[in-house]
């Protein structure tokens, strides 16, 4: 959800904002109605992808690829695909809107 949500990069600030359009408390309230049963185990996981995106900027930070290694078609699973690296600032984008939004579960439980 966190992908559909910030699709590509945005301000840090829009995202952090207490009035903010992109995390507003009907996004907040999608994400605690996602959880279902598990709707108190919903701040981990977002905890959780939060990591994994942080790990993710990390990576493409250190990983430049060559336009010689975008270009370059890999042929696995379902044919052929072009090898790339995550964009490091929206991934960023990401585990802070994860941040915010398990930061706001928790506040409004």
């Amino acid at each position: 959800m966190i992908l559909k949500l910030i699709p590509v990069e945005v301000n840090q600030d829009d995202i952090t904002d207490a009035t903010s359009s992109i995390v507003s408390p009907a996004v907040v309230a999608a994400f605690a109605q996602a959880g279902g049963d598990f709707s108190e185990a919903v701040p981990f996981a977002l905890m959780q992808a939060r990591a994994q995106f942080l790990h993710e900027a990390k990576l493409s930070r250190t990983f430049r690829p060559s336009k010689r290694m975008l270009s370059l078609k890999c042929s696995y699973l379902s044919g052929p695909r072009y090898v790339s690296a995550a964009d490091y600032d929206e991934n960023m984008c990401r585990s802070t809107a994860a941040e915010v939004i398990a930061r706001r579960l928790v506040r409004n439980a």
